[in-house]
């Protein structure tokens, strides 16, 4: 259930970022310093909330300076001409970037947002009042699909409707990461460059979250049941204590565990043939992990991946990724333009791309909890990271277009069809285990035709 309606008011009041860099030259060595200076300071206005079914109306007054944070990021660069001819370069990059919040982090605070929602049993028939358990005597309102108020279950969250007790730790920092870069390039001909290249990103500082009110060690009780995936595994999953239930009170602090590591390799050439002819393109192999075990909840939790716009369900048995074998996945791409007679022109693009990773999820029914008792919900992840993948992903794009004059108007027509091939690939697929288990939600836009006009003067 929600407290909808609501409005929210979250505002940067700042998000400076002030850059010094200078080159210097030794012989065949060339080295690139920097530094960035970056101010943020976000707030959240006065609020307000209309009375609903389960909360009353209400005002918040304004929150200032949520955060303020002063931080340096330094930069450094290495170019060596390898054999002193100009055409081998031997390049190493050291950054640190300051990850972007925009108004994210005064969201997390808001005393509305954090309070909106909460998560309770419905069983559509008359309960014991306080309890997720049937009473057994028949009500007029029993299975005719409508919420009735004796029909919900005792709350999960018993700051719902109240201003959200979720705090920063005193002195919390931004998040970052630190970017390092070895790369070689060679001109193999006059015009034909090639490039090898090795990546690494790591994050810092990640923001964990601790319910002040739970202990993980001694308010949860272990059970186990079978994997239902048939696969003879037997699953530990937790409980938490009735007397905790709904007590929430989350302390957010900067991690010194939870990480996540990119290591990408990538080989990509760039060349230009007669006439006025291009292509480009190459191959990448990335592997992604992550480390999530600093969090109160030993059933894991969901939480979004920092490179991919994906919901994962991390921690748990899988918390550290660093002790599984995940796989490089390989993209890859080609792209070239092409004149053609009385001025045409032809463009394509070709592109290969791994799926991206998916899961099976449980959402773990009450029934298999000791004595049907269970607290709160809980969703645990079957599979293992790095085994489950959606389809490759191939597109093919392709364009044409055409420049001409009259008089003092120069005209430019286009036509631009992409995914040319109609590829029908899922791009997204249902997760949680059940009948519709990794039934296609989304599949690839399928043929698209663009026509484009322009007109200079």
């Amino acid at each position: 259930m929600t407290i909808n309606p609501y409005a929210t008011e979250e505002y940067v009041k700042a998000d400076i970022g002030v850059y010094a860099q200078d080159t210097w030259r030794f012989k065949r060595l060339t080295v690139s310093p920097g530094v960035r200076y970056e101010y943020f300071n976000s707030m959240i206005k006065e609020q307000w909330r209309a009375e609903g079914r389960f909360v009353p109306g209400a005002i918040f007054p304004e929150i200032r300076g949520l955060p303020i944070w002063h931080d340096v990021a330094p930069r450094f660069g290495l170019a060596y001409d390898l054999f002193g001819d100009g055409k081998t370069a031997l390049k190493f990059g050291a950054n640190k970037y300051m990850r972007p919040m925009a108004g994210s982090f005064a969201k997390r605070y808001n005393p509305i947002r954090g309070s909106a929602t909460d998560v309770r049993d419905w069983f559509d028939v008359d309960l014991i009042p306080g309890t997720s358990t049937p009473s057994g005597i028949p009500k007029p309102g029993d299975r005719d699909d409508i919420v009735q108020d004796n029909e919900i279950g005792p709350s999960n969250n018993r700051s719902f409707g109240l201003a959200a007790d979720r705090r920063p730790a005193d002195g919390i920092r931004r998040e970052y990461n630190g970017e390092y870069t070895v790369s070689i390039q060679r001109q193999l001909l006059s015009q034909l460059g090639v490039t090898f290249a090795w990546y690494r990103r790591q994050y810092y500082r990640l923001q964990g979250e601790n319910n002040v009110l739970v202990n993980p060690q001694t308010d949860f009780t272990a059970f186990q049941v079978p994997n239902p995936l048939g696969n003879g595994e037997i699953l530990t999953i937790y409980n938490l204590d009735p007397k905790k239930r709904g007590q929430v009170s989350i302390l957010d602090y900067n991690s010194d565990t939870n990480t996540h590591i990119s290591n990408d390799l990538e080989i990509s050439f760039n060349s230009r043939l007669p006439n006025g002819s291009t292509v480009f393109g190459g191959w990448s192999a990335s592997r992604n992990q992550a480390v999530t075990c600093d969090q109160w909840n030993p059933n894991g939790s969901t939480s979004s991946d920092l490179f991919y716009d994906i919901s994962f369900v991390r921690g748990g048995r899988f918390c550290d990724e660093r002790n599984l074998d995940i796989p490089f996945r390989h993209d890859f791409k080609l792209v070239g333009t092409l004149p053609l007679p009385i001025g045409f022109e032809f463009s394509g693009t070709i592109v290969s791309f791994a799926g991206n990773e998916t899961q099976t999820v449980w959402d773990v029914p009450a029934s298999v909890f000791p004595n049907g008792r269970r607290t709160v919900p809980v969703q645990v992840r079957l599979t293992p990271p790095g085994t489950k993948y959606l389809d490759r992903w191939n597109q093919v794009d392709v364009a044409f277009k055409k420049n001409f004059r009259l008089g003092g108007y120069q005209f430019t027509a286009q036509a631009d069809v992409y995914n040319a091939l109609n590829s029908s690939v899922v791009t997204l697929q249902t997760e949680v285990f059940g009948p519709s288990l990794d039934f296609p939600n989304t599949i690839l836009q399928g043929r698209l035709l663009r026509l484009v006009s322009q007109v200079k003067w």
